[in-house]
């Protein structure tokens, strides 16, 4: 509803003998965290009591959760908190349209050449320019060792 400080604010003064801090702390840490910090953000988000998809692999940076910001500025302060893992935002920055930002993530650091092939065949017809450099980018990264395991069998 767009009332987050009164929401942060009621779940406060929920806390009480019957009342579950670690939910109460949860609630408020996975709200508020990535508007005070990115960091907090990532590691609210990575926490035991983050309830949401798994975060093995990073989500889309959604306008919907973080109204104030725009999901390019999502995606940059999210890449800045994990330093070398750029490539692994490609799918996120990918999934929300930011075609141009997943290419240059994909470029500065190693990104999964599953994923790269993945996109380059989903996206095709929709946007040529970035299946073909995306699907470039997968051989390389399989050849230095990123991605499938090659084996004699």
């Amino acid at each position: 509803m767009g009332q987050k400080a009164k929401a942060i604010k009621y779940a406060e003064s929920c806390r009480s003998p019957w009342a579950s801090d670690r939910d109460i702390d949860c609630v408020v840490r996975a709200d508020s965290a990535i508007e005070r910090s990115p960091r907090r953000g990532v590691q609210a988000l990575r926490s035991p009591c983050h309830t949401g998809p798994p975060t093995s692999r990073p989500s889309a940076p959604s306008p919907k959760a973080y109204p104030q910001k725009q999901p390019r500025e999502i995606l940059a302060d999210l890449v800045e908190t994990t330093p070398g893992d750029e490539g692994k935002w490609f799918a996120a920055a990918k999934e929300a349209g930011l075609y141009d930002e997943a290419l240059e993530l994909a470029g500065r650091a190693p990104c999964d050449p599953k994923t790269l092939t993945r996109a380059a065949r989903d996206l095709t017809a929709d946007r040529p320019a970035f299946a073909v450099e995306g699907g470039a980018a997968g051989p390389p990264m399989l050849a230095e060792g990123y991605g499938y395991e090659i084996t004699g069998g």
